[in-house]
């Protein structure tokens, strides 16, 4: 096949050069060879004989004006065309001094500007070449330059205008029999702001110059033109005449315009957001830009954290960030518009802690595509983290306090002892204290009667007997407890001076912190709660103090029914008043049948009603309907080997508001193992339940996170696969579109062609939707469906690894009733966990089961051969904890937010891993479907 041209490219982008060749040997049949180093285009050069040259600017250690000027240095008269991706003025006006027929911007419309851009070149080298050959040659290239784009005129050294083409009529406004024979300074060099400057003999390449135009309807219009003497062809240095070559340069001049506007725009944006925003060179390990944003959280101007330079980190980071080894390499593998983000605790110069998010990106890359600057959004989450801590603190204080008060409300009269020691442990280790006491007084002195010991190590005792013995000898100290006053002392502070003895008996044996908190009955001191600490003072909060209050309360409540105990066998009377009087949970007794024999008056109280109007009744009538099969059932499942269970319920009270209470219930049986009748202990638990509630939310709110984080990860794969195959599929289809007479049949297959590349296109643009939030409606579901859908959606994840996918899916399984979309969220988790812990490099299989189980139970494994789960995190594998970086298997999140699904659609789910491989097992039980009912 011949070709019109021979075209030589020095490009080292070898994707857009290969597009480049493609397209211009189906729209001008050009020959063009791909070079993509200096040296391979100048061994290109001297094997073979070219049209044009195409030569991009910026090039792996040096730049095209450098080659431009080895060109001329080597007499090579070839016409050569600079890209350039930068847009510079400066740049285009050295690429065309230096030598450069023309110069273009790489942009969306390259492909399209390039044929023309190559015929104007070649038309003008030809037309260049015959004015230096003959002047004879005037008239018949006039007849070129009349059908080219550019507007060309010439004039004579007399300046008379001898042609004015007719893109010179298009673009300045005149026609040509308007100006031919017109003065060229009045009518044509003096028209433009700067002038035309005339160039000597010796400056054949001419002058190239931007230059603004008045329009004869009054418009302004940019042109880029380039005026060249015409000289003697026997006399080299005799100038016969001028031509000056433009083209309009209006819109880019616009654009331009636009581009300053909009970096004002956004750098308006970036001095007004309210949210910091940084630039960080990895390479320098230091900030390149940060807005003024961040002053407000960190007390610096952003000119004082520029200079900090690369000492920022060490100075502002907390080092558990600075130590985790280069950080760079958290974004070699980042790809380009892909957002991750971090977590920071950074001090401001008040030396405060404060907690960013931050969303970060690839600002910039060097030559080799590794991220060398990332841009940021960081937000304050300072609070929200405080809020969050709090809210784990207060439930895992709730949880303590119910632990507590269930234990030592079930416990027989022997095991009570035993139970407050547990409790004081408990209690000792959840505050990180190293001993606790409680100290019972005598009802006639402040005497030690009784007391509970407990220290975490046996050399603590001696300082834990010293701190019993100060407090006692104490009567400031022992007169604010019996005013209900808690005491928290820490040695290292300044006491009051009433109780500066006890502080310094403290200080001998070596306590540096103690809480003290009374424990009063019917208004009178009893005893006292105290832990100490020999370890620096901690931080107590209003949530510490009132455990402490609330656990006191419990052991105040237990300790009454200890010494009660004896004398409640004797008098059901008394018992009664203890129970009545000095119980604040709800305490019921009640025949089989759910009529109540016994009810104490917190419990009248709790329901707003009489005794005579709750006895001989059933109380199923307080609680809801829709817990009540569900208590019957609990209830009648107790056995004399299992007397005691605790079950939740909910009621109504007479203000239609819902309670929660927390019932301790113990079944009583005869000698021949028949059922009496049952008692009850009943808690308000409705602020625990609520609080639960909050977790929940929160957790929801961490699973849609974590699933939009899969998304960028799927999304990413899906792009790998589709989008650049995609593009070329359609480009290709459009020229075709071009080339192809209407009337030819083969028309309709070429549009057929392109409408589906751009359906794929918008299947792409629906994956995108994967990240809305799920529905929380059930129906009935197909396993088997739901798995295909997840692993049509990771399929471009797993391709980008040595992975080889083994499924094995049984048919007719049972159906279940469940939420399609969060069994897809599981398989898709569990893949990508799966795809993560085999992404070494080395081959592996990812294998995926479905079976029915001989109990009607829908049974799932999903293995894998990649990186074992440690035995160490076995145990918690599916708590919410977050993994160090590095072990394979996502956030340590995930596979909370799995086992979260799994429950919630009454199912189980658990794993084993050894060197061989990782198991995961989940199990449903499914209901078979028979004429559209189960």
């Amino acid at each position: 096949m011949s070709h019109s041209y021979q075209i030589l490219v020095l490009d080292d982008d070898r994707s857009l050069a290969s597009l480049i060749k493609a397209y211009l040997e189906n729209t001008i049949q050009a020959g063009v060879e791909l070079t993509h180093s200096v040296d391979h285009f100048w061994l290109a050069q001297q094997s073979n004989r070219y049209d044009l040259f195409l030569l991009d600017y910026r090039l792996p250690n040096t730049t095209g004006i450098e080659v431009l000027d080895e060109i001329k240095k080597r007499d090579i008269t070839t016409p050569v065309i600079m890209m350039t991706g930068e847009g510079s003025e400066q740049i285009a006006v050295q690429a065309i001094q230096s030598g450069a027929m023309d110069y273009l911007v790489k942009g969306n419309d390259l492909l399209n500007r390039l044929p023309d851009a190559i015929k104007k070149v070649l038309q003008m080298h030809d037309l260049q070449q015959a004015y230096d050959s003959s002047m004879d040659q005037i008239k018949y290239q006039a007849l070129l330059l009349s059908n080219i784009r550019e507007a060309v005129v010439v004039w004579d050294t007399d300046g008379r205008i001898t042609f004015w083409n007719i893109a010179a009529y298009k673009l300045f406004g005149y026609k040509p029999n308007e100006r031919i024979g017109a003065n060229a300074y009045e009518h044509y060099i003096n028209q433009f702001l700067p002038p035309v400057i005339l160039p000597k003999a010796e400056d054949t390449s001419g002058f190239e110059i931007q230059r603004r135009y008045i329009h004869p309807d009054g418009s302004n219009c940019w042109v880029s033109s380039r005026t060249t003497p015409l000289v003697d062809e026997k006399d080299p240095r005799k100038i016969i005449g001028y031509i000056d070559i433009s083209h309009d340069i209006t819109r880019l001049k616009r654009e331009e315009k636009a581009l300053k506007e909009n970096k004002h725009f956004i750098q308006r944006i970036l001095d007004t957001t309210p949210f910091p925003i940084f630039i960080f060179d990895l390479k320098e390990k230091r900030l390149t830009f940060v807005n003024h944003a961040t002053e407000k959280y960190l007390q610096y101007s952003p000119e004082e954290l520029l200079n900090q330079g690369r000492h920022l980190l060490k100075q502002l980071l907390h080092p558990r960030h600075t130590e985790r080894g280069a950080i760079h390499e958290r974004y070699a593998n980042l790809a380009d518009g892909q957002i991750i983000q971090n977590e920071y605790q950074i001090q401001d110069r008040g030396h405060q802690w404060h907690s960013f998010l931050s969303h970060e990106a690839v600002f910039q890359r060097d030559l080799d595509g590794t991220p060398i600057q990332i841009i940021g959004v960081a937000e304050d989450i300072t609070d929200r983290k405080q809020a969050e801590r709090n809210l784990r603190h207060r439930a895992a204080i709730e949880s303590l306090i119910a632990s507590i008060s269930t234990d030592l409300v079930n416990l027989e009269f022997p095991h009570i002892h035993a139970g407050i020691q547990r409790s004081l442990k408990a209690v000792g280790e959840f505050l990180l204290m190293d001993m606790g006491f409680v100290q019972i007084l005598s009802d006639q002195s402040t005497s030690a009667t009784s007391a509970y010991h407990w220290a975490r190590e046996e050399n603590h005792r001696q300082s834990l007997s010293t701190c019993q013995a100060a407090i006692i000898a104490s009567p400031d100290l022992i007169a604010r407890l019996r005013s209900s006053q808690s005491v928290q002392i820490s040695a290292d502070s300044e006491p009051n001076p009433d109780l500066q003895d006890f502080v310094d008996r403290l200080r001998e044996s070596g306590i540096k912190q103690i809480s003290i908190i009374p424990m009063h009955y019917n208004g009178k001191l009893i005893g006292f709660l105290g832990f100490a600490s020999r370890q620096s003072a901690r931080q107590w909060d209003a949530q510490d103090q009132n455990m402490l209050q609330t656990v006191a309360d419990i052991f105040v409540n237990t300790l009454i029914q200890l010494w009660s105990e004896e004398r409640l066998r004797k008098s059901e009377a008394l018992y009664r008043a203890i129970v009545d009087d000095h119980q604040t949970e709800l305490i019921s007794r009640f025949n089989p049948d759910t009529t109540l024999t016994f009810v104490n008056d917190a419990y009248c109280r709790f329901f707003d009603k009489g005794k005579h109007d709750l006895l001989g009744k059933s109380f199923l009538s307080l609680m809801q309907t829709q817990d009540r099969q569900q208590l019957l059932r609990e209830l009648y499942d107790l056995t004399p080997a299992t007397p005691v269970r605790t079950i939740e319920t909910r009621f109504t009270l007479a203000d239609q508001s819902t309670r929660w209470i927390e019932w301790s219930d113990r079944a009583i049986f005869s000698e021949n193992n028949d059922l009496i009748e049952f008692q009850s202990v009943g808690r308000d638990i409705t602020q625990r339940k609520e609080m639960e509630e909050r977790i929940e939310s929160a957790r929801a709110q961490l699973a849609q996170n974590t699933r939009l984080a899969s998304l960028g990860e799927l999304a990413s794969g899906v792009a790998h696969l589709i989008s650049n195959p995609l593009t070329t599929v359609i480009a290709e289809a459009q020229l075709l579109k071009q080339e192809i007479d209407p009337s030819d049949p083969r028309l309709e297959s070429v549009t057929a062609i392109e409408q589906a590349g751009w359906r794929t296109q918008q299947v792409v643009d629906e994956l995108l939707h994967f990240s809305q939030p799920t529905s929380d409606q059930n129906e009935w579901v197909n396993i088997n469906e739901t798995i295909q859908r997840a692993l049509t959606l990771v399929k471009g994840n797993l391709s980008n690894i040595d992975v080889e996918l083994k499924i094995n899916l049984a048919e007719s399984l049972p159906n279940l009733i469940g939420n399609a979309r969060q069994l897809q969220d599981l398989w898709v988790n569990l893949l990508l966990l799966a795809r993560n812990a085999s992404a070494d490099g080395k081959a592996h299989t990812i294998q995926i089961t479905t079976s029915s189980a001989e109990n009607g139970k829908v049974v799932i494994e999903l293995s894998d051969d990649g990186n074992m789960i440690p035995e160490e995190q076995m145990k918690n594998l599916f708590e919410p904890v977050l993994l160090p970086p590095g072990l394979g298997r996502g956030t340590g999140m995930e596979l909370s937010i799995c086992r979260e699904i799994v429950r919630q659609h009454n199912g189980t789910i658990k794993a084993s891993s050894s060197v061989a491989g990782t198991v995961f097992t989940i199990e449903f039980t499914g209901e078979v479907i028979s004429h559209g009912k189960s």
